[in-house]
Order: C-alpha cells, then sequence, then structure tokens
C-alpha cells in the first residue's frame, strides 16, 4: 500500500533547522539522527534527575509514579515526567528538538503523553517490543 499522506509537510527543504539535506534524509528514511544533540552536561543533569526521581521517597506518593509488582522501592515507571521535572520539562520544550518537528509537520505540538522506563539491571519485569498507541488510544484518549 502506497503511503496517503507526506512524511515532510513542509516542502520547502531550505526551511528545516537543521538543513536541506537533514530533511531529505527523514523524507527517505524516516528519522534523523542528532548524535551530539544534547551535551555531556546536559546529559549529566539528566542522569542525576533520574536518580533523584528514583530514589526520592516522598515520590512515592505521586500517582504519575508506579512500582515494580510486589515492590515499594523499585521503581518501573514515571509518567507525566515533563510536568513535575524542571530537567525533564526543559527537555520537552526544547527548541532544538521543537523546531524540527514543527518543520516535519508544519504545525504546533503538544505533548499527550510521556513517561520514563526504568529497567534495573537484573529485577524487576520484563519490557517486551509493543506499541503503546493502542492502550494510550483507549486508556488516555491519545487522537
Amino acid at each position: 500500500m502506497l503511503r496517503q499522506d507526506p512524511v515532510l509537510y513542509d516542502a520547502q527543504l531550505e526551511n528545516c533547522p537543521y538543513g536541506a539535506a537533514a530533511a531529505r534524509q527523514f523524507d527517505a528514511q524516516g528519522f534523523y539522527f542528532l548524535p551530539e544533540l544534547f551535551s555531556a552536561e546536559e546529559v549529566a543533569v539528566l542522569n542525576r534527575e533520574m536518580q533523584r526521581i528514583r530514589t526520592d521517597k516522598a515520590l512515592r506518593q505521586r500517582e504519575e509514579l508506579v512500582t515494580e509488582p510486589g515492590s515499594e522501592d523499585c521503581v518501573r515507571t514515571v509518567f507525566d515526567i515533563h510536568l513535575f521535572s524542571t530537567a525533564f520539562g526543559a527537555v520537552a520544550n526544547d527548541s532544538r528538538i521543537l523546531d524540527f518537528v514543527r518543520f516535519i509537520l508544519k504545525d504546533d505540538l503538544y505533548l499527550h503523553q510521556t513517561r520514563l522506563n526504568y529497567k534495573p539491571g537484573f529485577r524487576g519485569r520484563e519490557f517486551y517490543w509493543h506499541s503503546d498507541f493502542e492502550t494510550w488510544h483507549v486508556e488516555d484518549g491519545m487522537p
């Protein structure tokens, strides 16, 4: 079946914030890799924030935080992390990402769902490959 919708909604490749070559690659391959988008310090800030959220006992009361089945210690998932973490909120609003996505869609954006999954080594249940759309569509009303 041939694709009905365009990959890039902005046909003006020169409007791409990372250049026309990036737009062509995304159009052809469906992705564009930015290997050094975040600096080492920015990544370190996010790693520290992940550690803080995982170990902060006061956060265990938040409904967005889910622990492993049968455990009150081992954090499995944090939903809506951008709403209560300044560091992840900054990533969610980073123009280095948003400008490219706005170019691709030629439209404004919003976050419907965010989450952070922890997978501690040798602990907790597995995360098999899956698609979240069905769950988010039915349970959260994602269009």
